[in-house]
């Protein structure tokens, strides 16, 4: 309760309560008040422990919002670039040369440069032309298959002077080895064979992904008969696919690698035709791998053929003493051979399995083969097949055959023994 002794003390002498003084009066009215009472809190909660061996309650977690964050968008890759090239195509002319049947199949890379190769029917020798480094119009160099080293025109064995430009008749000279000039008018002709074009499909993804990781580049070739009986056959359709199959084909590797696919002609001729696809498959990671495969067509009927179809029963041994002989007296494997050569310093030696004899080579596995050629019955080993260390020289051996040797083997009414008759060579 105010007392009357409280209002006294804030009275001043004129008997007016100034503004100040009333605030003051205000508390002190309030604060004789009756106390209220407080408010009780609840304690909070006492833990439960879970007995032991109860499973634990995980915490709940916090609401999720019902609107997810927005993520960054991945960015796309790149696109592959598809290319479709149709090279130049390679024709065949016919003639004499010296008095001599020969054939000339000649890619036109200029109308005044080529690349191919010549044969002579009789005695079976094959030349490939080049170009040479120091270009002449028209001057092709020849050189024996399989030489290693680019040839200049010094060290050529001969050369091939074409003085007419691409057409249905090519005029020159050849000068042999021998240094004969020997003048040849050529004619164009497909009566035996298929004029053809190499056309080429590449498929680039090369560059990074967004992770980093390389993106492959695939490349493959496809035979194009133009002309002829053939190019109107199942063969033809089965060399040149549609686009849509030449696709799944180049994209066909094993896992993601850089591939090359290249057709390689050996023989377009007596209704044969022969080549080889040489595969160069390049892993991301791993090893480089090679694969060599050979093919064989009939041309009259459209078949595919063998080699194992062309020779007689049981022709394997007598094959392997052949392909040694022809190895033994290779000048680039006597080089090699320690038997012939044990003064060359770390010289390789034979390399055999345990179940042939140590001096027989091997028939060529499935990642080599055997084809037919212009000359001769080719097979093309891998250095490791032969030598039990590659070293620095090329991964591919061929060793040649020639079809006078071959012809004991060859069972006759095949193409093979029809191609040997009409030559000579039966």
């Amino acid at each position: 309760m105010v007392t009357t002794d409280a209002i006294c003390l804030v009275r001043n002498s004129c008997g007016r309560t100034p503004w100040s003084h009333s605030l003051f009066l205000f508390a002190v009215l309030a604060g004789c008040q009756p106390d209220q009472p407080k408010k009780q809190t609840a304690p909070p909660p006492t833990p439960v422990t879970p007995p032991a061996g109860a499973a634990q309650l995980a915490p709940l977690a916090p609401p999720i919002s019902q609107t997810p964050e927005p993520t960054k968008p991945l960015a796309p890759e790149p696109p592959a670039i598809e290319r479709y090239r149709v090279l130049p195509t390679t024709r065949s002319y016919m003639g004499t040369v010296g008095g001599e049947p020969a054939t000339l199949a000649l890619t036109w890379v200029r109308p005044d440069s080529a690349v191919g190769r010549v044969y002579f029917w009789r005695p079976a020798t094959e030349y490939e032309l080049t170009t040479a480094s120091r270009h002449r119009p028209g001057r092709l160099l020849a050189q024996s298959p399989g030489c290693w080293g680019f040839l200049s025109g010094a060290d050529a064995p001969g050369y091939w002077q074409v003085t007419s430009g691409p057409g249905p008749q090519l005029r020159g000279y050849w000068r042999d080895p021998a240094g004969r000039r020997q003048s040849f008018t050529l004619r164009e002709s497909y009566q035996r064979s298929v004029r053809y074009a190499r056309e080429n499909l590449s498929i680039d993804e090369s560059g990074a992904d967004e992770a980093g990781d390389q993106r492959p580049w695939h490349e493959s070739d496809f035979l194009h008969l133009l002309d002829g009986p053939a190019a109107r056959s199942a063969l033809a359709r089965a060399l040149r696919p549609g686009r849509a199959r030449q696709r799944a084909i180049v994209l066909d590797n094993e896992g993601q690698a850089f591939c090359n696919s290249i057709l390689d002609v050996r023989l377009n001729d007596f209704y044969l035709l022969s080549f080889y696809r040489h595969e160069l498959i390049d892993p991301i990671e791993g090893t480089n791998d090679e694969l060599l495969k050979a093919w064989l067509f009939d041309l009259a009927s459209g078949r595919k053929l063998t080699i194992a179809s062309q020779l007689q029963p049981g022709y394997e041994l007598p094959l392997r003493r052949l392909l040694t002989r022809q190895l033994r007296h290779n000048p680039r494997f006597n080089y090699l051979n320690p038997e012939l050569n044990p003064s060359a310093p770390d010289a390789w030696h034979w390399s055999h399995e345990p179940d042939q004899s140590a001096t027989l080579v091997s028939l060529p596995n499935e990642d080599e083969a055997l084809a037919l050629t212009a000359t001769g019955l080719e097979a093309t080993y891998c250095s490791n097949s032969l030598f039990d260390n590659g070293g620095p020289f090329t991964p591919r051996f061929p060793v040649v055959v020639p079809y006078a040797e071959l012809r004991p083997l060859v069972r006759p009414g095949t193409p093979l023994a029809r191609m040997l008759w009409a030559r000579g060579l039966w």
